[in-house]
């Protein structure tokens, strides 16, 4: 039996500061990212994006789904102090 997307999600926390970091090396289709509500400094914001940029910025609670063949493909930092960011990838 294949996999088909859904099967074997993997889900986790990762704390984020200003240097930029990679998501878990884990395999997926797809990796949902959220600002936790409650694990961030109060008012700062999650950059999402790539190695060399994170542009997208998620306030606390928001979260964004990116379609990418691996979770580490995505890079997350902060602003200026430090957030959590919960993610759940999919295959």
């Amino acid at each position: 039996m294949s996999q088909s997307s859904g099967d074997s999600p993997k889900a986790g926390t990762q704390n984020a500061n200003v240097t930029p970091a990679p998501l878990p090396n884990q395999p997926c289709s797809a990796v949902m990212i959220q600002n936790d509500p409650n694990g961030n400094s109060e008012g700062e914001l999650l950059c999402v994006g790539d190695v060399n940029s994170q542009p997208v910025r998620l306030n606390a609670g928001q979260a964004i789904s990116i379609a990418c063949s691996n979770a580490d493909e995505v890079y997350i930092a902060t602003g200026s102090s430090t957030a959590t960011a919960n993610f759940i990838s999919v295959f």
